[in-house]
């Protein structure tokens, strides 16, 4: 994805509403630890999420891969 790619991306999402709120996302290779309830109702496996879009943005440069809305289930590490 390029820098454009991802700042579109980002710029399309809504601003999170809650403390709670999570961008969710995912990056291969690294082992798996939280648990996240989508705002689809699917409950996702992840190693990161993140609260702001300034660091949405920055882990999509990394590497990441932004799963969707949602919130902290549980931590099963």
């Amino acid at each position: 994805m390029t820098i454009t790619e991802i700042d579109k991306l980002v710029d399309s999402l809504p601003d999170l509403q809650y403390s709670y709120d999570r961008y969710v996302i995912v990056k291969e290779g690294v082992m798996v630890q939280f648990e996240y309830l989508l705002t689809d109702g699917t409950l996702f496996t992840s190693n990161n999420s993140v609260w702001n879009k300034e660091a949405l943005k920055k882990r999509l440069v990394d590497g990441y891969r932004y799963i969707g809305l949602g919130y902290f289930h549980r931590y099963i590490g």
